[in-house]
């Protein structure tokens, strides 16, 4: 996947973290206004969760690249911490997403208390996206990533980008025909 996608898919799930609070909240109280209702209300909550997970497998994906192309032009440790703090958050998320689809296999009582454990989830979420968000925006604007990913561009590295461990193995095949030779 292209790298430069990365910026554009990592904003949703930080914007996302911010309103699933706020709908899981607003759900509550309707809930105890009409528990009836509660699964067509719960799937307010139940999608932005499940974007949120499809944009950062995304960004996820995007940003995997982006590293393997930046490690060769800037210092690995600040692209470390983020993909360390992204992996936290993403794990965090995807409990998050489960219990939201597990709320509706229960009854009204436990429907509530397990609500109120993905409130708690989800506000772990929430704090987990900013801290990943400010490491992210710190490789970008502190360690200045921009400039070397456009000297990665111009030196073709995207076009290389998952290639060099193909490559190893042809090198490694050429060097193998080599001694080969070299023997007989």
């Amino acid at each position: 996947m292209n790298p430069m996608l990365h910026p554009i898919f990592v904003h949703f799930p930080i914007a996302l973290g911010f309103l699933v609070p706020l709908l899981i909240v607003w759900s509550l109280i309707q809930f105890r206004k009409d528990e009836k209702n509660a699964n067509q209300l719960w799937i307010t909550v139940v999608i932005p969760l499940t974007m949120m997970v499809l944009f950062t497998i995304l960004a996820i994906m995007a940003g995997d690249n982006a590293h393997e192309v930046l490690e060769k032009y800037m210092d690995e440790k600040p692209i470390k911490s983020h993909e360390e703090f992204a992996d936290i958050f993403s794990m965090v998320l995807y409990i998050t997403t489960g219990l939201s689809y597990f709320i509706f296999l229960f009854k009204e009582r436990r429907r509530f208390l397990f609500m109120n454990v993905t409130l708690v989830f989800s506000l772990a979420v929430m704090g987990l996206g900013m801290i990943t968000g400010k490491s992210g925006g710190e490789v970008v604007h502190k360690f200045d990533a921009p400039q070397y990913m456009i000297k990665a561009i111009k030196d073709g590295a995207l076009d290389r980008l998952g290639k060099h461990s193909h490559d190893e193995k042809e090198e490694t095949s050429e060097h193998e025909k080599q001694e080969t030779k070299e023997k007989k």
